[in-house]
């Protein structure tokens, strides 16, 4: 099927709970605009991802199911997934015969075409799956958080799907202590599953993350989730650069959700107060194929992201900003104080929608100074 250009806002898949969008309110029939969730009821109480490829068509194909990921045109016939519950994903043209998958319980993928007649796969129970092989298990933010300090010479931290929600400490991860030698230099990097994800979960009381670049030659964080952080500025990442040195932040493929600050900067709060341009040593900050969804400054700016003061080396490409407030200017994003000489800004393939704030304030502003 060729997908409506109108399905999932052009993301090429809906998000459901109970059978409708958070945020938009729309349901995921309408949201599907009928490259998915097609015919009565297809997706009435849906829980899951369902991609704009015919899947989760026909009479109840999903109703009242709990699916990680449905895609491959999987879920295509009457009842064909009603009331199912999968941990995992079902992709690759699987559960395609009436009522196939009606009522299973697993926690594993349907894949590869299974389940293709009628009632073949109906009211199956499966077991757990163990997590990912070959990645480390880290049971607190607190054992991350010592994980990442001794993470030297440019090593991998391959971290298994968790939920870190801590409430012994804020910060939930704090690197910001004083390093006089082996700064940091690690990528860190979530082995996650399509259902299983690395979670930072603030619980709306916590900010999740505070970074001094003192402490950094190059951080990289790639495929992590940051939501519900909460603090004066920048609740789920707060970095800064004090110093005259080069340090690279890197973000990619991570989602920042329901972030909240009293402050600005609700996801990302970046400071480079003694960049040094003629020398080179700024802070190199790059964030790539991430989404910002309804992160909110209450204080005043940047309802996703704020860079201030002086900062002059900035990578965006491929993200995302939907839904994000600022009580006066740049709802999505805020530069401030950006130096006029030797910016070195680069913008690609971003997508902006829905960002808030009053008196139709830009979604993204920037002020040279």
């Amino acid at each position: 099927m060729e997908p409506s250009k109108l399905c999932g806002g052009g993301l090429g898949y809906v998000d459901c709970v109970n059978g409708f969008v958070p945020v938009s309110g729309s349901s995921c029939e309408d949201a599907c605009a009928g490259s998915c969730c097609a015919f009565s009821e297809a997706c009435a109480g849906f829980t899951g991802r369902v991609h704009c490829d015919g899947s989760c068509v026909g009479f109840s194909a999903c109703r009242n199911a709990n699916i990680g990921e449905v895609r491959g045109t999987s879920c295509s016939a009457n009842s064909a997934c009603e009331v199912a519950s999968v941990g995992g994903a079902v992709k690759e043209g699987s559960c395609t015969g009436l009522g196939s998958c009606a009522g299973v319980d697993i926690s594993m993928n349907i894949e590869d075409g299974s389940c293709s007649d009628a009632d073949s796969c109906a009211s199956v129970v499966g077991v757990n799956i163990p997590p990912p092989a070959g990645c480390q298990v880290f049971d607190t933010a607190t054992d991350l958080e010592n994980a990442i300090k001794s993470c030297t010479g440019g090593d991998m931290l391959n971290v298994c799907p968790m939920t870190w929600n801590d409430t012994d400490k804020n910060p939930m991860i704090s690197l910001e202590e004083r390093r006089t030698a082996s700064p940091i230099d690690c990528v860190v990097q979530c082995n996650s599953t399509l259902t299983d994800h690395c979670i930072f979960d603030g619980g709306a009381a916590r900010q999740i993350m505070r970074i001094d670049a003192l402490n950094i030659d190059s951080l990289e964080f790639d495929g992590f989730i940051f939501r519900n952080g909460h603090s004066g500025d920048g609740a789920a990442i707060f970095a800064k650069k004090g110093t005259s040195r080069s340090s690279y932040l890197t973000i990619k493929n991570s989602e920042f959700l329901c972030n909240d600050s009293t402050g600005i900067g609700a996801a990302m709060y970046i400071n480079d107060s003694q960049g040094n341009l003629a020398s080179g040593d700024l802070f190199y900050v790059s964030i790539t194929d991430s989404v910002f969804r309804a992160n909110r400054a209450r204080g005043s700016e940047a309802g996703a992201i704020l860079a201030n003061p002086n900062f002059n080396s900035l990578t965006l490409g491929g993200n995302t900003f939907d839904s994000n407030i600022a009580k006066t200017r740049g709802g999505a994003m805020a530069l401030k104080n950006v130096r006029d000489e030797g910016l070195q800004m680069v913008c690609s393939d971003m997508n902006f929608s829905l960002a808030a704030a009053p008196r139709r304030a830009p979604m993204v502003m920037m002020s040279i100074g």
